[in-house]
């Protein structure tokens, strides 16, 4: 599979764009012996926000905090909010069959508020008042 993002237009029934520089080869392998592609269009996604005061900070201090308070691997936090966040839409890939949990950092912003609301989720079923960390 091949993803990215471009400017398009769309002409007489036809969608044009530029194909990005290092994506010409992987292309042309993959229509070498097909008349057809599968495409799939969707509107640009939004990625996570990151640095201070960020989803990503704020995913990161409340791991951190319920990883202190519970006596759990900050890691242990993170992989268990992620698999629970499934449930909310938090996307996962395929490894022989099971479900895994994609990294943050190929979230988006949606997606990294569906692990948030199971981090707070999770701090209530644990009686655990979180805090805003840095």
């Amino acid at each position: 599979m091949i993803d990215f993002t471009e400017r398009f237009r769309v002409q007489a029934g036809f969608i044009t764009f530029r194909i990005p520089d290092g994506y010409q080869l992987p292309i042309d392998a993959l229509s070498e012996k097909n008349e057809r592609l599968t495409v799939s269009i969707s509107k640009p996604r939004k990625p996570r926000t990151t640095g201070k005061g960020s989803q990503n900070s704020h995913s990161w201090g409340h791991m951190s905090q319920i990883a202190r308070e519970t006596g759990h691997e900050v890691y242990e936090i993170e992989h268990l909010a992620k698999y629970r966040a499934i449930k909310r839409g938090y996307p996962v890939n395929t490894c022989l069959g099971m479900p895994v949990p994609k990294s943050q950092a190929e979230i988006d912003t949606v997606e990294n508020g569906y692990l948030i609301d199971e981090l707070h989720q999770i701090a209530a079923e644990n009686g655990i008042k979180l805090r805003e960390e840095s």
